[in-house]
């Protein structure tokens, strides 16, 4: 099991202003080789990200901030809290916030995933989680990630329903991505079930 935490910077950084958010994910043995072949195909020593695992947020919402949340260091923010605070080191400020947020909020999520078990159980109780920005963010996104964490999991019957019933849903309107509704769930069922 892989416990993956990544800063992301934000894509409007400049000499003015600089923005950074912090992922937190979740990666099991197996995951990428079985969800993305291709990527393994391409880079076999491919270092494992928040967003490549099935579950993964952003430390804000585990902070329980309802938006996004990116930490900034500015010009503008160095001197207002130089003159309120009396303090001239923002960086040293941010990262003191940002190590007790991991501190408090992250490492401890983290910890409830040591094996593909926990990861079934959290995924199989927390849809008002998935609301407020965890992933994966739809019902049939989390059946397929169930069937394939199943399987990760050595309980075929228990994959196979789960996969079924992503084909299912995907069947009644729930898709999102390009492409025919439950192809992913079926190719998935298909290569890690034969059927």
């Amino acid at each position: 099991m892989t416990h993956a935490v990544e800063v992301q910077l934000w894509k409007h950084n400049d000499d003015r202003k600089r923005g950074f958010t912090i992922n937190i994910g979740v990666i099991p043995d197996g995951w990428v080789e079985v969800v993305h072949p291709e990527w393994i195909e391409k880079d076999p020593g491919l270092v494992r990200f928040p967003h490549m695992g099935p579950v993964h947020t952003r430390l804000g919402y585990l902070a329980g901030h309802t938006e996004d949340l990116w930490w900034t260091i500015s010009r503008v923010r160095r001197l207002s809290l130089a003159a309120i605070f009396g303090r001239k080191d923002v960086a040293a400020e941010v990262t003191s916030e940002v190590r007790e947020s991991l501190r408090q909020y992250g490492l401890p999520w983290l910890d409830r995933f040591r094996d593909v078990g926990d990861l079934i159980a959290w995924l199989g109780s927390r849809q008002e989680e998935w609301d407020a920005g965890f992933s994966p963010p739809t019902t049939h996104s989390r059946l397929w990630t169930l069937g394939v964490l199943h399987h990760l999991a050595g309980q075929p019957d228990a994959a196979r329903e789960h996969f079924d019933k992503a084909i299912i849903q995907a069947a009644r309107g729930e898709w999102r991505a390009p492409g025919e509704p439950g192809a992913l769930a079926r190719e998935l069922r298909k290569r890690l079930l034969g059927t």
